[in-house]
């Protein structure tokens, strides 16, 4: 049976200072939109500092969802994206993973989540 994988389109803000480094996703290109279990999904992604300060190194998290929330999404895998200066994006950054066996028929979401691990101080991150 054939999978169907989705762009989600959800914010969520986590702002708290307006002079701060904050990192969004500023694009998410899924190449491939039906897929099935075990085969490769192909993920172009781009993050930006869009705060006043300079932004560490961080991770970034890819997760497939039945839905469009993190709750019971699967972990697909976490990347690692360069320091930002503010206003400056990443690289584009490709992803490519096996749909996991244990992920649910039917319609699915790609979720991204900026700085999954907190390593930058206030963020913003969308999903995506």
């Amino acid at each position: 049976m054939v999978k169907n994988i989705l762009l989600a389109s959800i914010l969520a803000f986590v702002s708290f200072n307006l002079h701060s480094q904050d990192l969004t996703l500023t694009s998410g290109v899924v190449n491939n939109t039906s897929v099935g279990l075990l085969e490769q999904i192909n993920l172009k992604i781009k993050v930006k500092n869009i705060g006043t300060l300079s932004a560490s190194k961080s991770h970034t998290s890819i997760y497939i969802s039945n839905t469009t929330i993190f709750v019971n999404a699967i972990l697909l895998s976490t990347i690692s994206c360069e320091a930002l200066a503010p206003n400056q994006e990443s690289l584009d950054i490709d992803f490519v993973f096996p749909i996991p066996a244990n992920c649910k028929l039917g319609a699915n979401y790609i979720l991204v989540k900026v700085d999954s691990k907190n390593e930058v101080g206030s963020c913003f991150w969308r999903t995506t």
